[in-house]
Order: structure tokens, then C-alpha cells, then sequence
């Protein structure tokens, strides 16, 4: 009986030390994706090699308990201790199997080069190019079916421009270059995003793909009516459209991410908008302002040029370049905050999402 009781400690006893083993390799790995300098690819190839021993060892070991099992009388301490066991180490097998697919996708990961935040125009003759003006043009329909209110008069006092839509592919590409730029600040989680000038809302639809919480500024009423309508179709969670004046409203402070597509024609009232937005803005905040008025003012401004549309308020430019090469090393995927079954590879999977990369299971 001593004798059965010391092989069940025993085998308890390696059981865990494998468990801690292999923990400590992935926190290995999940460590080096999550630094934002460079990652120490040998380091990680070493702990690759080393869980792939761990491979054959809970095989030899699961063999171990199941014959163990047969060795002691059914019911007694032992008996239970080692069923318990047999079970973790079957559960830990059918988690193993993933790891191949993982692995490689790791090893992609570590390697990768960096990559643009903006894509190259396509060429007239490219299939994925009529696909995307496919794509555009059911937008635009969809944005005039869903607001066909007329400009409010307060709208037109001001010179505001009605609700224009913009080609959806390159609101996206804009989305997504902040998306990464975000991810490389290290904010993988409650992103906070406000469209100025909303409209009938089709944008602050759009980013909630993005974004976890996106609200609309909109002076027209109407449009206003219309934005949160749509929003509440489209049950978009903690989403509010302000009824207010873009060159005075004084939340722009509460957002990570701010849009502005030139909202009135009035360019000296539209530098005034600029002004206030960067001025109320919090250090870091990522303005993605895709018209050429902006690009001509924004050096008078306390904010610094990234790349394409994007803009970082209260910035150095050695600060926005460092942040750029970071934000290059990210990967394609956007993450989406849903809850993942609990597995032993947790942690790589969660710096994976973090630093746009997907890894399915």
C-alpha cells in the first residue's frame, strides 16, 4: 500500500512540475510578443523546442497514470487521486493538439517585417479594385436610404455641410491605420472614438468594428434624430449623439481616437474647430483629419504628423516616428474584445491579439 501510495505522489509530483514547466515556456514566449522593442526570436525558438519536449513527456506520462490506475484496488484514495489526474493530463492532450497551428503562427508573429499602415493603390486592372467601388456604391445608397432629412436651417447659418457620405473603403483604411497605431500605444482595450460632424450616423457604425465606444457631435437636429436611430438599430452599446456646436463643445478631451472630415465650408470657422479640438485634446490622442485644409494648418498646431490622415496631439515628432516603427510591427487583425475559452496558451493568445495579430482555435 506505502508502496502505491509513493507511485501516485509520484506521478502527482511530475504531473505539476510538467504543468509548471510548460507555463513558464509560454510565459517565455507571450513576454517577448508583448515587448515593443525587438523581440528575441532565439529566445523564443528556444522555448518553442522546449515545449515540443514537453509534447512526447505528457504522452509517456498519461501512459504512466493509466497503468497505474490498473495497479490499485477501485475506490481507494489512491485510485481517486490518480483518475483525477488521468483526466487533467486526457484534457491537457486534446489542448496540445493546437499547439502546432499555434506554434506556426508564433514563429510568423516573431518574424514578421514591418508593414505600412496604409496599403498601396491598387491597380485599374486589379479584381479586388472593382470589388471595393462595388462595395462603395451600395454604401452610398445605403447612406442616402437611411438620411434623407434635408439640412436644419442652424446647420446652413453656419455653413455646415450637409451629411455627405465618403467612400466606406477609405473611411476604413483610416480606421484601421489608427487601429494600429493605437494598439502600438499599448491601448488594446476601451477605445473611445467621436465622429465631428456625425451626420446621419454611418460612420460611428462603422468604427464600433474598431473602436469599443463611439459617439457622434452633430449640430443639425434632424441628423441628430436620424444618428441615434440608426445607433439604436444597430444596438450599439454606451453610443451618445451630441447636439452641438463643433467650435465650442469641450469634451473633445474624453477621446482616444477624433474624426473630423471638414464639417463646415467656412474655412476661417473650420480652423477655429481645428484649434479647439487639438487644443482640448489629451497628449497621445490619435486625429484623423482626411482633407487637405488640415494638412496645410495642422504644423501651426500643437500636434505632430504620423502617417496618411493620422495625427497625435501633444506629440514629439521623435515620439510620433518611434510610435509609427511600432505601430508598423503590428499585425493585420482586428481584435475583438470577445470571451475566449480558458486554455494553457492564454497568454500568447491574448499579446497575439494585442499586437494585431489572429490566432484561431
Amino acid at each position: 500500500m506505502l508502496q502505491r501510495q509513493a507511485d501516485a505522489a509520484a506521478l502527482s509530483e511530475a504531473a505539476y512540475r510538467w504543468f509548471a514547466d510548460v507555463d513558464r515556456e509560454v510565459a517565455v514566449i507571450a513576454a517577448q510578443m508583448a515587448t515593443n522593442g525587438k523581440i528575441d526570436r532565439a529566445r523564443v525558438r528556444e522555448a518553442v523546442l522546449r515545449l515540443k519536449r514537453k509534447m512526447t513527456d505528457v504522452h509517456a506520462l498519461n501512459t504512466a497514470v493509466r497503468l497505474a490506475r490498473g495497479r490499485v484496488p477501485p475506490g481507494s484514495e489512491e485510485a481517486w487521486r490518480l483518475q483525477t489526474l488521468h483526466r487533467r493530463l486526457d484534457t491537457e492532450r486534446g489542448t496540445l493538439l493546437r499547439w502546432p497551428w499555434i506554434e506556426r503562427r508564433v514563429m510568423e508573429i516573431v518574424s514578421a517585417k514591418r508593414r505600412p499602415l496604409y496599403r498601396k493603390p491598387l491597380s485599374f486592372d486589379d479584381i479586388l479594385r472593382e470589388q471595393i467601388i462595388g462595395g462603395d456604391a451600395l454604401l452610398s445608397v445605403l447612406h442616402s436610404a437611411l438620411n434623407r432629412r434635408k439640412q436644419d436651417a442652424v446647420g446652413a447659418e453656419i455653413d455646415a455641410f450637409p451629411d455627405i457620405a465618403m467612400h466606406n473603403s477609405l473611411f476604413q483604411s483610416h480606421m484601421h491605420a489608427a487601429y494600429r497605431v493605437w494598439l502600438a500605444q499599448g491601448r488594446s482595450t476601451k477605445g473611445r472614438f467621436i465622429d465631428v460632424g456625425c451626420g446621419g450616423g454611418m460612420k460611428i457604425v462603422s468604427a464600433q468594428y474598431y473602436f469599443d465606444h463611439c459617439d457622434g457631435l452633430e449640430l443639425d437636429p434632424g441628423y441628430c434624430k436620424e444618428a441615434r436611430k440608426l445607433v439604436k438599430a444597430a444596438r450599439l452599446p454606451n453610443t451618445e449623439i451630441f447636439q452641438t456646436n463643433a467650435v465650442t463643445w469641450d469634451g473633445y478631451d474624453q477621446y482616444d481616437v477624433i474624426y473630423f472630415y471638414r464639417p463646415i465650408r467656412d474655412n476661417a470657422l473650420l480652423a477655429d474647430m481645428e484649434r479647439r479640438i487639438v487644443e482640448l485634446a489629451r497628449p497621445g490622442a490619435l486625429l484623423i483629419g482626411p482633407y487637405t485644409g488640415f494638412e496645410q494648418r495642422w504644423e501651426a498646431l500643437d500636434c505632430t504628423h504620423v502617417t496618411g490622415a493620422i495625427y497625435l496631439a501633444k506629440t514629439s515628432k521623435a515620439a510620433a516616428r518611434r510610435l509609427l516603427r511600432a505601430a508598423e510591427k503590428t499585425g493585420p487583425s482586428v481584435a475583438h474584445r470577445m470571451p475566449m475559452a480558458r486554455s494553457r496558451w492564454d497568454p500568447i493568445l491574448q499579446q497575439a491579439r494585442d499586437r494585431g495579430w489572429s490566432i484561431a482555435m
